[in-house]
């Protein structure tokens, strides 16, 4: 079985925890590390109720240093 570590808080992301891949690198964090998205939010894209574009912290870091991204 494969591991995803947060891109926030590197612990494992489990499967049945509330997560989110970034549209960037496809690296998965934790929706309560920082993600900026509610649960309200996370539940509503879930069910497909919600498009969002979404950005672990890592490349919304490099987005802030490199305007191309």
């Amino acid at each position: 079985m494969a591991s995803f570590p947060c891109a926030s808080c590197s612990a494992e992301v489990r499967p049945r925890q509330q997560a989110l891949q970034c549209d960037i690198c496809d690296q998965w964090q934790h929706r309560t590390c920082d993600s900026g998205v509610s649960q309200t939010d996370y539940r509503r894209m879930v069910r497909g109720e919600l498009e969002k574009q979404w950005y672990c912290v890592k490349c919304k870091f490099k987005s802030r240093l490199s305007p191309s991204l």
